[in-house]
């Protein structure tokens, strides 16, 4: 009879010490870069890595995950956005 396995799945993209980069990278924050804004978002921070060439590519749930196992706080924009419609605010009722 044949033996049944667990498959063993992806082997993982990124090493220990290139996660280690990452979050040392993470850690210091933009202004450490000379980059004008106070956190990094994930899009922001993917670009830096990448130019930076820390790692060649990675996606942005990849960089989530990796940030979020080492437990690196993640804080949500706070941007207030604006609808470009005049009467905005008379249609919503205020």
């Amino acid at each position: 009879s044949q033996e049944r396995r667990k498959a063993k799945g992806a082997e993982p993209k990124f090493s220990e010490i290139d996660k280690k980069i990452i979050l040392i990278h993470f850690s210091k924050g933009p202004r450490a870069f000379k980059i004008p804004i106070s956190y990094w978002t994930l899009p922001k921070f993917k670009k830096h890595l990448i130019e930076n060439k820390v790692i060649s590519s990675i996606s942005i749930e990849s960089l989530r995950q990796i940030l979020l196992k080492a437990g690196a706080k993640l804080n949500r924009s706070k941007r207030w956005q604006y609808s470009p419609d005049k009467n905005f605010l008379r249609k919503r009722g205020q």
